[in-house]
């Protein structure tokens, strides 16, 4: 009993001893116990200024061209368009650009606006030009493009054989094609001497080309031809002085030399009653500088073999020298033929229509002084 009463009091002691430790109470704040930081504003970034730096157009190194034929050089990359101007074969070009399609090169031109275009056609290159493709454009300057020249209406013309078509009154020029027996052929111009006619052809320099007279049967007065030099250039032909206008003056200077030799006349040509009945021939010769002799060759013309042929030769002559005129046939001096003389005619001479003559006209030495000679030859088929 008592040990009952022990733990009884025990316990009573225990309990009001004892400590309460009460955890605090989670609160839930009605406000938001943090703010959000306000940042400092952020710079938004100017755009950075981009340099350009200037486009410098490239220095075109011109690339060098030899011209195969005679060519027109046009204000543009057009066969229709204005020509400024011819530049003869042979002749060296400068290359500066080219037109889109590539068949066109922008040569250096300072006859005339500085620039101009040529058919790529009928220039050479050691390789193909690097240059630009440039504006196509003709300048305001230049003109309007041009109508493809028109054939001169009226004088019209049959091959005899076939013929080969140049691009200058001269076999050293170049072929532009033939032209069959019989083809029907429109006259535009002739050469000084008129041995060479000129005709329209489609695609030729200018649309021009040039035929031998000898070939050609001509159904018109050819006299009404204009005349042009090897360029394509017209010549004014000389005629009475007109009025108030100077009678030119022969400047007596050294001939300049032609190239021709007995191997390689000047002028070859071959009558035919429907082909060339005649032709005239000028130059000139001077001694002891320049050009002495000049070679100047013509076949007669007979129906049938072994005939005979009426020849007749004009001389006409300006300078200080004397003329003197020699007739050859077979690589030989003609004899009995008579002579020829500057201001006279020579008559007909009977020739033979099968051989080749040669006329060989020289200056005469003077003494000491520069003798020259201007003369102009006329060789007709008479019959």
């Amino acid at each position: 009993m008592k040990q009952l009463t022990l733990i009884l009091l025990l316990a009573v002691l225990l309990s009001a001893c004892s400590v309460a430790i009460a955890r605090p109470e989670t609160l839930v704040p009605t406000d938001p116990p943090f703010h959000t930081p306000t940042l400092p504003p952020t710079n938004t970034p100017r755009p950075t200024a981009t340099v350009v730096t200037p486009s410098i157009t490239p220095t075109v190194n011109p690339v060098e061209g030899t011209v195969l034929t005679q060519i027109n050089v046009r204000v543009a990359p057009d066969k229709n368009s204005i020509s400024q101007g011819l530049i003869k074969a042979g002749e060296k070009v400068m290359i500066t650009g080219q037109n889109a399609a590539g068949d066109w090169w922008q040569i250096q031109y300072p006859a005339a606006s500085g620039l101009g275009w040529v058919s790529a056609a009928y220039i050479e290159t050691k390789s193909k030009p690097e240059v630009p493709v440039v504006s196509e454009t003709a300048s305001p300057a230049q003109g309007t493009p041009a109508a493809s020249p028109t054939p001169l209406a009226g004088i019209s013309a049959k091959t005899l054989e076939k013929v080969n078509v140049r691009s200058g009154p001269g076999t050293g020029f170049n072929s532009l094609g033939t032209i069959d027996p019989g083809s029907s052929l429109t006259l535009t111009g002739k050469n000084e001497t008129g041995t060479w006619l000129q005709i329209f052809k489609t695609g030729g320099p200018g649309d021009r080309g040039w035929v031998s007279a000898a070939y050609v049967k001509v159904e018109g007065d050819t006299t009404l031809l204009p005349v042009f030099n090897e360029l394509g250039t017209p010549v004014v032909e000389t005629g009475t002085p007109q009025p108030n206008q100077p009678t030119p003056t022969m400047v007596i200077a050294p001939a300049a030399d032609d190239g021709d030799s007995v191997q390689e006349p000047a002028v070859s040509i071959q009558f035919s009653p429907e082909g060339a009945r005649q032709f005239t021939y000028s130059s000139d010769v001077s001694t002891p500088q320049g050009d002495s002799t000049d070679w100047v060759q013509f076949t007669p013309y007979s129906p049938q073999p072994g005939q005979t042929a009426p020849i007749s030769l004009n001389l006409t002559c300006d300078g200080n020298g004397t003329l003197n005129v020699e007739l050859w046939q077979a690589g030989a001096p003609l004899t009995g033929w008579g002579t020829l003389v500057c201001g006279g005619k020579s008559g007909a001479l009977v020739l033979s229509g099968d051989s080749t003559y040669l006329l060989i006209l020289s200056v005469a030495e003077g003494a000491g002084d520069l003798q020259s000679v201007l003369y102009t030859l006329t060789v007709k088929l008479s019959q």
